[in-house]
């Protein structure tokens, strides 16, 4: 069983995650912390 804390971690990583596929549906997607090559890396499994 997962402790409340690590179930709300892995909620907002995914919450992040979904948030990032988004934007990286836009012309311009907002650079990210780590530059645009691990946006991408991110983002290649949501393709």
């Amino acid at each position: 069983m997962m402790s409340i804390q690590e179930i709300n971690k892995e909620e907002s990583v995914f919450k992040n995650e979904k948030q990032m596929s988004n934007d990286n549906n836009f012309p311009n997607p907002r650079p990210l912390k780590g530059g645009i090559k691990e946006f991408q890396n991110k983002n290649s499994f949501f393709k």
